[in-house]
């Protein structure tokens, strides 16, 4: 889809995922500029889930961040997706002020 067209731009977006049917998701999001983030069960006793995390981080280069799956607030995935969020917030806005500032604001589409 061309990127004018897009309803929601890749550097928009933030994909969470646990699983190795994430990873085609995980590469599409850093090649074209999203946020990726793997998620494993914090209570496995043998880390499987974390051994994947970790090998898609620091080996595969498919995510930047890895967190156990615990979307409660103060934890470790919770504050990552409301940074995430608070920064594409600030540079959308950022951007958008720019475009109005320089007058290359786009006409809407109909």
């Amino acid at each position: 889809m061309d990127p004018d067209i897009r309803p929601i731009p890749f550097p928009n977006m933030i994909y969470i995922g646990d699983g190795p049917t994430d990873v085609p998701c995980f590469t599409v999001m850093k090649k074209n500029g999203g946020q990726a983030i793997a998620v494993y069960n914090p209570d496995d006793p043998q880390r499987v889930g974390f051994k994947k995390c970790y090998q898609l981080s620091a080996h595969a280069d498919r995510v930047k961040h890895i967190a156990p799956a615990d979307y409660r607030p103060n934890t470790h995935l919770r504050m990552l997706v409301e940074q995430m969020v608070a920064e594409t917030a600030h540079r959308i806005v950022a951007q958008r002020k720019e475009a109005i500032e320089t007058g290359t604001v786009r006409a809407p589409k109909h």
